[in-house]
């Protein structure tokens, strides 16, 4: 077989030289629906047919996600977001009417739609489409106003005889916090830098008063209400800061605490036995967000709560990590190579904008097969490195080199049986052209010496002929003018 080519629909498409086998035909172009009927035809160099094969045409599956951020009618101009995977136009619609898509790239997008969003009751949806506009996801998109604000408060527990002030925190929108007892509601008082003192000695008057304290908004709307706790035994608890993903809310504690627990979001959970001065609660699979609003609670021995602290809540450490890049030779190598550092677990190849499949990395160390997706040193190539749970660590290029070499070709007397020269550097292929017909590539040896059959090709000197040497991909790196004689 010195050729193939290929018949779309009963028309027969270019035929081109295959020297080895797997071979590659460009289709993209030619193969537009999955209902073609496709043939692959091997022939020889005098374009007699010696076989062919029917080529299943399959629909290539497309994927991808897409997040957006709440839209604030009456600040917000732009519903802003992410994707992922193969989107590449993303399209709104309210109430049910749709607007224009719109394209989008590197991985974020922007569509604006302060005059489409007209109420915080439009049911807003924003989808992501691939190149063929299948919708591949969608998310509703929350519509809020700048009323609609949001806080929490912490406060920690109040020695009835010994503290004067409610002592606490706060978050969000919350600019005023006021006091409320058996109906009766106490003065407000602004609050800043996150911090709250109420004075309460005069109010807070037996430890079983329900004493309530609520946070309120720049328009007086109360956005969060906690209950107090008074406690008169002798018992204080501390909590250090707690990471999303570490393992254990830590502390200490003083005088008659006998168990601990954690409040996560309004639920206490189980309490534990605690000694030492030092307690350890388990709860990576308790506090998952940065917003979740935990205390730490300290009894006594007959289960009553002694003293309760809020317990700063920090976002996970971000992943990290290197990526060290061996340059790669178009034309000679096949596989891109490297190491990597810290978190990286999976690497994709990235070739001129488009992202390939993400492959494991082994004792730190990866190598990328990249023959058929690497096939020029204009080619624009990086490496992107993520951790185990897919977030994207890092980025680098991969620097391409050219192949070099070149060839020579001793002179030919018509009518003999080869054509012999010699080789260097990456040379690894050796064709013929004659009065602008170029014949099959053969492989070199490996001696750094050739040897071409030329007799059926060459009949007369005035015949005008080429010798090419070429890469492993078939480029001609090196060329000469063949002497004839007779």
């Amino acid at each position: 077989m010195a050729k193939i080519k290929l018949i779309v629909n009963g028309t027969e498409k270019q035929a081109i030289s295959v020297s080895a086998s797997p071979y590659q035909y460009y289709a993209k172009s030619l193969i537009t629906s999955v209902t073609d009927i496709v043939y692959v035809v091997a022939l020889d160099n005098n374009g007699k047919e010696l076989d062919r094969a029917l080529v299943k045409v399959v629909q290539k599956t497309t994927s991808g996600t897409i997040t957006a951020n709440d839209f604030q009618k009456g600040t917000d101009n732009k519903v802003i977001g992410t994707y992922t995977g193969d989107i590449v136009k993303v399209g709104l619609s309210v109430n049910g009417t749709e607007y224009t898509r719109i394209p989008v790239s590197n991985g974020s997008f922007e569509y604006y739609a302060n005059d489409k969003i007209l109420a915080t009751t439009d049911v807003v949806v924003i989808t992501g489409y691939d190149a063929a506009g299948n919708p591949l996801d969608s998310q509703i998109v929350k519509v809020t106003t700048k009323a609609s604000t949001t806080g929490e408060i912490q406060l920690s527990s109040y020695k009835y005889g010994t503290d004067s002030k409610i002592k606490g925190t706060y978050t969000g929108d919350i600019v005023k916090v006021r006091v409320t007892k058996g109906g009766q509601t106490y003065s407000t008082i602004p609050v800043s830098n996150n911090v709250i003192e109420y004075y309460a000695k005069n109010i807070v008057t037996s430890v079983t008063d329900v004493v309530m304290m609520e946070g309120l908004n720049s328009e007086g709307k109360v956005v969060s209400t906690k209950q107090l706790n008074i406690y008169t035994g002798d018992g204080t608890i501390t909590a250090d800061s707690y990471r999303i993903g570490t393992d254990q809310v830590t502390g200490t504690y003083t005088g008659d605490v006998k168990r601990v627990s954690i409040e996560v979001n309004g639920t206490v959970q189980s309490a534990i036995p605690v000694s030492g001065n030092k307690y350890e609660y388990y709860a990576k699979t308790l506090i998952t967000s940065p917003t979740d609003v935990v205390y730490a609670i300290a009894y006594d021995a007959t289960g009553r709560e002694l003293n309760r602290v809020p317990v700063t809540i920090l976002d996970k450490t971000p992943p990290t990590g290197t990526i060290t890049m061996e340059s790669y030779k178009v034309g000679k190598d096949k596989q891109v190579k490297g190491t990597t550092t810290g978190d990286i677990t999976r690497i994709a190849l990235v070739v001129n904008g488009v992202e390939q499949s993400k492959i494991p990395v082994t004792n730190n160390a990866f190598a990328y097969y990249a023959a058929n997706l690497i096939t020029s040193a204009n080619d624009k190539v990086s490496m992107i490195g993520y951790a185990a749970d897919g977030t994207k660590v890092t980025e680098v290029d991969v620097t391409l080199t050219k192949v070099t070499g070149t060839i020579t070709a001793d002179s030919y007397k018509v009518g003999a049986s080869y054509l012999t020269g010699t080789y260097t550097g990456d040379v690894t292929r050796i064709s013929v052209e004659v009065n602008g017909t170029e014949y099959q590539t053969i492989p070199v040896t490996g001696n750094n010496i050739y040897r071409y059959f030329l007799r059926d090709k060459v009949t007369a000197v005035t015949d005008v002929v080429k010798v090419y040497g070429k890469d492993d991909l078939g480029n001609k790196i090196s060329e000469v003018d063949l002497v004839l004689t007779n």
